[in-house]
Formats: structure tokens, sequence, C-alpha cells
């Protein structure tokens, strides 16, 4: 039984090119699949698991040594564009904790973190006010003196 058995049908050829890519890095898993980085062999790892959960898009709780596995990851600046699983993905790259966003002309700048600041600002520009759907009539443009005594003149 292979390491990228388990993975589903969908993500199998992502699964072997990440499996590639760790493998000339110096992150392979042995015949016992157990983790081995830069040539030391993690004890109590399953290669199974954490491949598994790697590209398995709904799991929920990781696995053991998943901390060790993505830390692995992260020393070879493994692109997250192969990882499936979103909580691989924060591991692996994750967000910075401290952003500002720039102010615009009728804003103050607002520095926060997490995304308290930004979902703040998102939240005062769905309040404003949107424009119709339909747009309004024009009323009748109204003629002037001039106009009238020229279309008196040339009926």
């Amino acid at each position: 039984m292979t390491l990228i058995s388990s993975v589903q049908k969908g993500n199998r050829e992502k699964a072997l090119a990440a499996l590639q890519m760790m493998r000339e890095n110096d992150v392979v898993f042995d015949r016992n699949k157990r983790l081995i980085v830069k040539g030391e062999a993690v004890e109590g790892t399953n290669g199974q698991e954490l491949i598994n959960a790697m590209f398995s898009p709904t799991l929920k709780n990781m696995p053991s040594h998943s901390k060790t596995f993505t830390s692995a990851l992260r020393d070879i600046n493994f692109p997250d564009t192969y990882v499936v699983n979103p909580m691989f993905k924060r591991e692996i790259n994750p967000p910075s904790s401290t952003f500002t966003i720039k102010s615009s002309p009728h804003r103050p700048s607002q520095s926060g973190k997490g995304y308290a600041a930004h979902a703040s600002l998102l939240l005062s520009h769905a309040k404003r006010k949107r424009p119709a759907k339909r747009p309004a009539k024009r009323p009748i443009k109204r003629l002037t003196k001039r106009s009238e005594y020229v279309m008196r003149l040339y009926p």
C-alpha cells in the first residue's frame, strides 16, 4: 500500500508532485511510513495519515506530529498550492498577525490584529446607499422663450 493510496483520486497527481518536491528537499518517508527530515527519522509519525490529512479538504483533526511535518515543509519553502487542507495551508504559510489598512480620503487608517479592522471597513462600505437598479426618469426639458419663438416661425 503506497502513501497516496488513501488520497482522493482528484488529488493524486497533486500528491505525487508534492512528494517529488519533498523528496528533492530531503523530506521523505521510509518503508515503515515514518517521516525523515534531512536524514533524521521522527519517531511516532505515520506518513499515511500526514499525506491523507494534507490532501483531505474536510479533515478537521490534525494527525500526531503534524507540527513537525508542517515546520519541515515551511523550512523548505514548500508552496501551499499543492496543499488542499486549509488547516495545513495556514500552518505552512501562516497569515501575518498585524496589518494596516491604508487610509482613504473619507476614512482614517485603521490598524489591528486579525481581520477586525478590515471587517469594520467592509461593514461600513456595505451600509452605504447603493444606486437604484432602475435609473430615475428624467424630467421633460422645458422649452425656453427663444425656442418657442423659433418653433412658431418654422412649424
